[in-house]
């Protein structure tokens, strides 16, 4: 905006005594310059015009003006122009997501100013006030906080201050077991299926977490011997790996071995799932040696049959029969049996079961093969 100054002619005249008295015509009047000391004070943006001069900052200007009279009239502006605010500011960085970064205002304004805040969608996301601020932002990335005052029709320049939010790393784990084995994390062993968390702090300094999703897979149901004439068959599975006295029998990893010395035998089998199970020992005797007590103590007949048959024991112990599928599970729960008991179990579709006989202390059990037919 500007302000015009006006400055009158100044007139000067002088007559001469006499002049007229020896010639016919006016004699000009002596001229003297007159001088015009002028203060103003205006706000930032205006600007104040003195003859034809524009003048919109700080400083002492001189103009020469020309007085109606002729003469010189020498003006001397002292102007004194506001200056417009600063909008400088400080930002604490780098900050981790949810934690506040402080925000001051370090400028020039004083009161009465009016401030215009942008957090860069933080929270909060804006300010009209001074401040301080505590600002925070909900996820990683550079923030470009920006300011602009205001004072006395003033606007300062645009001040812009990025803030640094480190980034929280989030990882996440998969994995599986087997039932009866145990998945270290965080220091503890864990051996339930489940989510699982834990915090650690990464190199920016903000918690790094870690996820870990747990399954337990179920063991298959242990496998059984059964010993065939000189075979030993293992109940199904998906893979095999038979051992004598605990040592591994390379290459034999069918469901079948022929024992070529005795020895307590067992197999190891692998379920659908990948899981292992392990049988309990099949004591096998060379031809010749007296049989394990136990195994050959136990009369099945007839065998095959038709459901019905009568299973009869060496010696007066009771103990528990049940009936199992080729794959080891129960079908038909166990009964006791004192030496003899008859079982009628003729609604059994035609195929190839085993009898599961167990002592009473769950010390030993002992399998026969039962086959139905119709």
């Amino acid at each position: 905006m500007k302000q015009n100054l006006h400055f009158p002619a100044i007139a000067f005249s002088a007559i001469i005594l006499g002049c007229f008295l020896f010639c016919n015509t006016a004699c000009a009047a002596p001229c003297s310059p007159v001088f015009t000391d002028t203060i103003v004070s205006i706000a930032c943006g205006h600007s104040v015009s003195v003859g034809t001069n524009n003048y919109d900052s700080t400083g002492v200007y001189s103009d020469t003006l020309t007085a109606s009279s002729g003469c010189d009239s020498i003006v001397t502006l002292n102007l004194t122009v506001a200056s417009a605010p600063t909008s400088t500011f400080t930002a604490s960085s780098p900050v981790c997501p949810g934690q506040n970064s402080t925000i001051t205002y370090t400028g020039t304004a004083t009161a009465g100013a009016t401030y215009a805040w942008n957090f860069a969608g933080g929270t909060p996301a804006s300010g009209t006030s001074q401040g301080p601020y505590a600002v925070n932002w909900a996820s990683g990335g550079t923030e470009n906080v920006t300011l602009v005052v205001t004072q006395s029709g003033c606007k300062s320049d645009t001040t812009s201050v990025p803030v640094i939010v480190n980034s929280v790393y989030v990882t996440s784990l998969y994995d599986t077991i087997c039932q009866g084995n145990s998945f270290s994390f965080k220091d503890s062993l864990f051996n339930i299926s489940g989510t699982y968390h834990d915090s650690l702090t990464s190199a920016g300094g903000c918690d790094s977490v870690v996820n870990l999703y747990l399954t337990i897979l179920p063991q298959p149901l242990q496998p059984f011997i059964v010993q065939q004439g000189n075979t030993l068959v293992s109940s199904i599975g998906n893979a095999y790996q038979w051992y004598l006295n605990d040592t591994i029998l390379a290459g034999d990893t069918s469901s079948t071995i022929t024992p070529a010395e005795n020895g307590n035998y067992t197999v190891d089998i692998t379920g659908s799932n990948g899981c292992l199970t392990m049988s309990a020992y099949f004591a096998y005797p060379i031809s010749g040696i007296q049989p394990v007590a136990g195994a050959w103590d136990v009369s099945l007949y007839p065998n095959p049959n038709n459901g019905v048959f009568v299973i009869q024991f060496s010696d007066n112990t009771t103990r528990e029969v049940a009936v199992t599928d080729m794959s080891g599970q129960i079908i038909v729960p166990a009964r006791k049996v004192t030496t003899t008991g008859e079982f009628d179990l003729s609604a059994l579709a035609a195929g190839t079961y085993f009898l599961k006989i167990t002592e009473q202390n769950n010390a030993k059990a002992v399998f026969k093969q039962l086959v139905v037919q119709h």
